[in-house]
């Protein structure tokens, strides 16, 4: 059987362990340490065929927090920020024992 190129990268796609997220930190440590806990998670709790779907939002959240990181008036909004969304996340994920 000849797989085409596309179905080629489906297959090593859904071959891979995890749901890859960008290793590059925000550089707020409140931001840095919910992501780290989200991706563990995300990882290792949440079924294989949710995690695209789990990790899209955080995927969203995760570049404006880089951009919002960059910019020195809007930096300073980012600790309460992560905070309060490690709080609503830790609530919706708990269905997948998750902590943060």
């Amino acid at each position: 059987m000849r797989l085409t190129p596309a179905l080629g990268l489906l297959a090593v796609l859904a071959a891979g362990p995890a749901f890859a997220q960008s290793a590059t930190p925000i550089g707020v440590a409140e931001c840095d340490d919910f992501l780290t806990k989200y991706d563990q998670c995300l990882n290792t709790n949440v079924p294989a065929a949710n995690r695209a779907q789990v990790g899209a939002a955080v995927t969203q959240m995760r570049d404006s927090w880089r951009q919002m990181a960059q910019n020195p008036q809007t930096r300073p909004m980012l600790g309460p920020q992560c905070t309060q969304m490690a709080q609503q996340m830790a609530q919706s994920m708990s269905a997948y024992n998750c902590r943060f």
